[in-house]
């Protein structure tokens, strides 16, 4: 078991399973998440996903291995993401509404970025989209390659649990598609996650497209009202 292990399990998430890590070992989950906490840049969300399973557990074990995750963390100077599975919850009201092509080459990504205030949650999101491998995407945000605002100062890392749950998009509508992952992940949530990078207007949107999410956008404005 490694750090590769723990974020394959979490690409592989499927939004109707809330532990991705309940097959692992707690000495396994311990290891991969400590050598994901003493990179560059610290996995949080794979620390976030362990210290959530490891509380599920009872065993002697799991309570020191919580421990040593927690102080790691501590150490480094950083913390367990507070918003990550409330927020992956909104991925379910998005639809993938064209056939799957292998032509697609457009990806949409996430990435966790840290440096806002703590009564913000501290850490906050930006959303994109690319016709490169995301992987190589971040990597270009965090040298200063047409980096979104504020990613080269504080870019963490992608975020693989809240990207677009289907592999790529059709690059005519990469736009809009960009825009409702940042919308899903945005509305209802606007105290406890900053969600930035580029958003096309919903009233631009093609009509009828994300009809679900749409809806749930207004029944969440109203009930603020």
């Amino acid at each position: 078991m490694c750090l590769a292990d723990l974020q394959k399990a979490i690409v592989d998430w499927k939004l109707n399973t809330k532990r991705p890590f309940s097959n692992f070992g707690t000495r396994e989950i311990e290891a991969g998440t400590l050598a994901g906490l003493n990179q560059s840049w610290p996995d949080l969300e794979v620390a976030t996903v362990a210290l959530d399973e490891l509380k599920h557990r009872a065993r002697t074990n799991s309570y020191i291995a919580r421990n040593c995750i927690e102080t790691r963390l501590d150490e480094i100077g950083h913390q367990q993401i507070p918003w990550l599975f409330k927020t992956r919850e909104r991925l379910k009201v998005l639809a993938f509404e064209d056939k799957p092509n292998q032509n697609y080459t457009t990806s949409l990504y996430v990435i966790l970025r840290d440096g806002y205030t703590e009564q913000n949650g501290r850490y906050g999101v930006y959303v994109g989209q690319t016709k490169n491998k995301p992987e190589h995407r971040f990597k270009e945000h965090v040298t200063g390659v047409n980096a979104g605002k504020g990613l080269k100062q504080n870019g963490m890392h992608l975020m693989r649990s809240l990207m677009w749950p289907w592999q790529k998009v059709p690059g005519a509508k990469r736009f809009y598609y960009e825009s409702a992952l940042h919308k899903a992940l945005e509305i209802g949530n606007i105290a406890e996650l900053k969600v930035t990078g580029d958003v096309v207007p919903i009233e631009e949107w093609p009509e009828n497209f994300q009809n679900k999410l749409r809806k749930y956008i207004k029944s969440t404005i109203e009930s603020e009202q």
